[in-house]
């Protein structure tokens, strides 16, 4: 890291504002995630699909700065650092690699991959983060596609059941947790009235 140092402070700005003008502005997506949160919190039953539904495009942003940040810095420093953003890549996929081993050992990694979007999902995959697949050449691209498409149909096939059946335990719960919040609120009044008796 300390090696790309001066790379990455001389250029962080120039890097910001390019990738704010091509994917959008992370600090401005965040509040709007913010503000949807807020706004499903004022309902009467906080629905929390719906808030990680919301999140798809955040994640898109995110998967396209994580990008244009690793080309910027590339081409920047390709004088004083060539691989600046090459190490940025490695640094990212290490770090993602990381949450995942431990979303695994606390035994959520399958159920987030379950409830968040797909434009999520290369989290939980971080080789995808910055993998070139969308830019094949038109030649082999389609079968690529469909081999991968087949790949993922097995890989998730089975998968599939159990995500419904969690998605429905966690639906389940929170409608629960909904009830006994209305129940909380109704002993709360209740409670007022006698206090103020």
């Amino acid at each position: 890291m300390k090696k790309h140092s001066v790379c990455f402070k001389e250029q962080a700005n120039a890097t910001h504002e390019r990738c704010n003008k091509m994917c959008g502005s992370m600090k401005e997506m965040a509040g709007d995630l913010q503000g949807t949160a807020v706004s499903l919190n004022r309902t009467n039953s906080f629905n929390l699909s719906e808030l990680f539904d919301s999140m798809g495009g955040m994640c898109t942003i995110g998967k396209c700065h994580a990008r244009c940040s690793r080309d910027s810095f590339n081409e920047l420093c390709r004088q004083s650092d060539p691989t600046a953003g090459s190490f940025m890549q490695q640094f990212t996929e290490e770090i993602m690699s990381a949450m995942n081993e431990d979303l695994n050992q606390f035994g959520v990694r399958k159920m987030m991959n379950c409830i968040l979007p797909k434009e999520c999902h290369y989290m939980f995959n971080p080789a995808e983060l910055f993998s070139e697949t969308e830019s094949t050449s038109s030649e082999s691209s389609n079968e690529e596609v469909f081999k991968s498409l087949s790949t993922l149909e097995k890989q998730h096939g089975k998968e599939s059941k159990i995500c419904q059946s969690e998605k429905h335990l966690l639906e389940k719960k929170e409608r629960n947790l909904n009830k006994e919040i209305e129940k909380l609120n109704l002993e709360l009044v209740q409670l007022k009235k006698k206090l103020a008796a």
